[in-house]
């Protein structure tokens, strides 16, 4: 949990002028408690974590508002680290061509 806890806290530093303060103090903690719920790596989490978890918030009988804020949230950290990683991926196959 360490290691996704470090992974949030990179993304809220690197993106902090995208969020509003309220934002990122909400969107913090909805990704802190999906990372609990499901007890996986970020780099582990599987669609069916993330339906059966949008299941059990409906099961709360959240809001659809309020369901979708915690969806945008996982979604938002999945499509940066994506970004980041493809960005790595393209660095580190540049370095090796001049070789």
């Amino acid at each position: 949990m360490e290691k996704t806890q470090t992974i949030i806290d990179l993304f809220f530093k690197d993106h902090e002028a995208r969020f509003a303060k309220e934002t990122k103090r909400n969107y913090r903690a909805f990704l802190h408690k999906f990372f609990v719920k499901v007890n996986k790596l970020y780099d582990e989490v599987l669609a069916k974590d993330v339906r059966s978890w949008l299941s059990e918030l409906a099961e709360l009988e959240l809001k659809p508002r309020s369901i979708r804020s915690r969806l945008a949230a996982l979604k938002l950290l999945q499509v940066l680290l994506r970004r980041k990683s493809n960005h790595e991926g393209a660095n580190q196959r540049y370095q090796g061509s001049e070789n």
